[in-house]
């Protein structure tokens, strides 16, 4: 992977980024927006993306001393998470990741998206969102990642000077964040 490259999109489904799914630590977010980064846009179906540890480190200034470690919990994490669409009274459930590998010494961790994602990832052709991945560089945590797409996806509503309006329902954030009732209790910990 070239993250020297000002090219790197991230391209998802409005329904992926309206789904609810909970990515709390920056490490999560940062390496699942770099795996979609990786997709490109007349791909048809997902391949076996690897991100060397040093080019995440480099792209997102990282220090060298944890890096193994962040990438190990936050793709071990990405595993695990569950995403949650809802159309209707259906819904649908499903991980980010059917693997995640890194092999002593190769420098990479490999993995692959979870099947069930596959139209929500590849072969947009509408209502979805992208983004450059140098624009969530700085973000200092999953959440504000989050934030930041559900807010994007709402970008074309912009008037002529740019601006635009989305509400939120207190529950409604909170389920699109994947935040338990139990945690954050208090709105001004929220």
């Amino acid at each position: 992977m070239n993250t020297d490259e000002k090219a790197l999109v991230v391209r998802q489904s409005n329904e992926l980024i309206e789904a609810s799914y909970k990515i709390t630590s920056i490490g999560e977010g940062r390496l699942m927006r770099m795996l979609i980064a990786q997709i490109k846009p007349d791909d048809e179906d997902f391949k076996t993306y690897r991100i060397g540890v040093a080019d995440f480190a480099r792209f997102f200034g990282v220090t060298h001393n944890s890096i193994h470690d962040q990438i190990e919990k936050s793709a071990r994490a990405l595993r695990e998470r569950e995403i949650f669409i809802k159309k209707g009274k259906s819904w649908f459930s499903t991980g980010w990741l059917s693997h995640a590998e890194y092999v002593e010494g190769s420098g990479c961790v490999e993995v692959s998206f979870h099947a069930k994602l596959k139209p929500y990832l590849l072969g947009l052709q509408s209502y979805f969102t992208q983004y450059e991945l140098e624009k969530v560089v700085n973000f200092r945590s999953g959440y504000s990642m989050r934030l930041f797409e559900l807010l994007k996806k709402e970008q074309f509503k912009a008037d002529g000077k740019g601006y635009f309006k989305r509400s939120f329902e207190y529950d409604e954030l909170r389920g699109l964040l994947g935040i338990d009732k139990k945690e954050y209790e208090f709105f001004k910990d929220f």
